[in-house]
């Protein structure tokens, strides 16, 4: 069977999971269930006591070794831990004129870091799974699957990534993994995933981009800022992303 990165005829793995463990963190309730929303059906959510991760995509050196080594620096980065002496990364809080606030990161390795992010976008390409059915990426899957076999991140205008926390109102808070989507801004297509709190956003076209991955995203210079909404405005952002109210009638 053909490894979808490698592309060799291997033994391929019966577990691979599309979103990373670690990015559960947080994510289980009582009954150790994390739920997933569907956006055609907001009722329905499902709960479920694993990841979602599907067989047969990958053999064991490209998931375990290759994005393996990309989940284990980046897990250090979003949930904490030292990645060695002289690559542990440093935590600013700032607020621009706007009086949006970010947390800005440097000394970050810009490969390892960028290319977990597009690995995550490329393995819900791959998948079957009809949760990620929005994400189709064309032509665009061949040049990531190339950049994560080679360990080449590309340009900073490459393929952008921008990260967005959002802080809501305690009794409000979405605990949850939201399926993916796909937008378009001015002919520009953009991919969004929500998964415990957090917005990852691809942008795959250089012209008619947001600004928000000029400001933010993973920077050659080794640094990395994550805008951070809250209140209000990160439910009006939530409830952008969703495409309908959400959190004037959260879901139970």
């Amino acid at each position: 069977m053909i490894c979808n990165l490698c592309l060799e005829d291997k033994a391929l793995i019966k577990k691979s999971h599309i979103i990373p463990n670690f990015m559960y963190k947080g994510l289980f309730d009582q009954m150790h269930k994390i739920k997933y929303v569907n956006l055609e059906n907001l009722s329905t959510i499902k709960s479920l006591s694993d990841g979602l991760y599907e067989g047969n995509i990958l053999c064991n050196n490209c998931d375990n070794v290759l994005l393996g080594k990309l989940e284990t620096y980046v897990s250090i980065i979003l949930y904490g831990g030292n990645p060695g002496k002289e690559k542990i990364p440093e935590f600013r809080m700032t607020q621009g004129k706007d009086r949006i606030k970010a947390v800005d990161i440097s000394n970050i390795d810009y490969t390892t870091t960028k290319l977990f992010l597009l690995s995550i976008l490329w393995r819900s390409h791959i998948s079957s799974l009809p949760f990620f059915k929005d994400i189709q990426l064309g032509p665009y899957s061949e040049k990531i699957r190339k950049m994560i076999l080679t360990n080449n991140a590309g340009e900073e205008d490459e393929m952008e990534t921008a990260i967005v926390y959002l802080k809501h109102d305690k009794s409000r808070t979405f605990n949850s993994v939201v399926q993916p989507r796909r937008l378009r801004f001015n002919h520009n297509a953009m991919y969004v995933f929500y998964i415990n709190g957090i917005l990852y956003h691809f942008n795959m076209s250089q012209i008619n981009k947001l600004s928000l991955f000029t400001k933010g995203g993973v920077k050659k210079d080794r640094t990395m800022k994550i805008a951070m909404l809250e209140g209000e405005m990160a439910n009006s952002y939530f409830d952008q992303y969703m495409g309908r109210t959400i959190f004037r009638n959260p879901p139970v």
